[in-house]
């Protein structure tokens, strides 16, 4: 078909050299390195401000929140609900 240079699609008129450049692999490595330590402080930044906030996540992961000092639990047994147990950091 002869579509006397323009696009099949829009029918926008093509340039009449289209030039094409490969990224420089260096700055392409650079830029990579530069976003993946961003990426890596952020998360050093985030997991010392949050201190052992992920453990206490996972520990709540089947209960639900109602408020951040308030958690409902449902289906403990006689024995560990009790509320001088419920209080204490760990579990056993």
């Amino acid at each position: 078909e002869k579509l006397n240079g323009r696009c099949p699609a829009c029918r926008a008129p093509y340039k009449d050299q289209t030039e094409i450049t490969a990224p420089d692999p260096v700055k392409l490595q650079k830029e990579i390195r530069k976003s993946q330590a961003a990426k890596q402080k952020k998360k050093e930044k985030r997991s010392r401000v949050t201190g052992s906030a992920p453990m206490d996540r996972k520990l709540l992961s089947t209960m639900r929140v109602l408020q951040r000092n308030l958690v409902y639990v449902v289906g403990l047994t006689v024995r560990v609900a009790k509320e001088d147990i419920l209080r204490k950091k760990t579990i056993s």
